[in-house]
């Protein structure tokens, strides 16, 4: 998994989502945020909890959707058994532990 042309791919596969979260989501926010209230826009701490909170929001989505998406992989290309035991090695590891 950890080979050249995985990480190569890996790093594609980001490049091409940070061009596209730019272009979509960029473009969205600067026409909504162009819709809010004159005091909203001309107060710059009320602009940026109203454009800053939705991408906190749409950040920790993302996060928690690639992390189950990869427990999801890891379950298929393991199989469950093996699976669950890597898990607690990984979390033994973490907390302090060893296995």
């Amino acid at each position: 998994m950890d080979s050249p042309q995985s990480l190569a791919a890996a790093f594609m596969v980001g490049l091409f989502a940070t061009m596209h979260c730019i272009g979509m989501c960029g473009g969205i926010i600067g026409a909504l945020s162009m819709s809010l209230p004159v005091q909203v826009r001309s107060n710059r701490s009320w602009l940026l909890a109203y454009i800053g909170c939705p991408r906190i929001m749409n950040l920790h989505r993302h996060i928690t959707g690639t992390d189950a998406v990869g427990e999801l992989g890891r379950k298929i290309e393991l199989g469950p058994a093996r699976a669950a035991s890597a898990g607690s090695r990984a979390h033994a590891a973490h907390s302090g532990g060893g296995a």
